[in-house]
């Protein structure tokens, strides 16, 4: 398994955070609300100890948010809400309320908007800091239980998982941040920002 230095662990940190950042403000301007976007820490885990590492249980129904990238590395990364929070998140961003014959669309529409951003400006931060360039497949929601959530990375054993905290007004929503890489690809990835800290 693939050990993260310290230096390492606070480049791939500090670039998340740039990018929620940006998903936020982006956010802020599209919903007319003050969200606050945090990741307090990266971890580095193998996809079958996934379940240790998240907070919902085998039976918690998910709400998530694909998307592949590919180019100097590969992989599948995807946002993720308990279901329960994906709506209460939606109602929030919305001002519309949670009523059950109205949410499934408006959830799976605002949710797969909120992950483009999200993943995008997550990614994006990575590539420009690293000048590399990645392309992106279009996002597709997905409800699903944490089996299939694994299942979503493919052959993919190493995943970068990143807790994200909204905050919107006085409202906090957990979510999940996981970025699928092959082994070769995180390697990758790594000689990337080992090259930066050195320059």
């Amino acid at each position: 398994m693939i050990q993260l230095s310290l230096d390492q662990e606070d480049v791939l940190s500090e670039l998340m955070n740039i990018g929620v950042g940006r998903a936020s403000a982006t956010l802020n301007e599209m919903v007319g609300h003050h969200i606050r976007l945090q990741v307090p820490c990266v971890k580095l885990i193998r996809k079958e100890n996934l379940h240790e590492y998240v907070a919902y249980d085998d039976d918690t129904s998910l709400s998530s948010v694909q998307m592949n990238f590919r180019g100097e590395f590969d992989g599948n990364a995807v946002l993720v809400f308990p279901q329960e929070a994906a709506s209460i998140l939606v109602s929030s961003l919305t001002d519309e309320p949670q009523n059950p014959s109205e949410m499934d669309a408006l959830k799976s529409g605002t949710l797969t908007e909120i992950g483009n951003i999200l993943i995008n400006a997550v990614m994006g931060s990575i590539a420009n800091f690293l000048d590399v360039g990645l392309q992106y497949s279009v996002p597709d929601y997905l409800e699903c239980k944490v089996d299939h959530l694994c299942a979503l990375g493919g052959q993919a054993s190493t995943i970068l998982l990143a807790e994200a905290s909204f905050t919107i007004d006085e409202l906090k929503v957990q979510g999940d941040i996981l970025l699928f890489f092959h082994v070769s690809s995180f390697e990758s990835l790594l000689s990337y920002v080992d090259r930066e800290l050195v320059s």
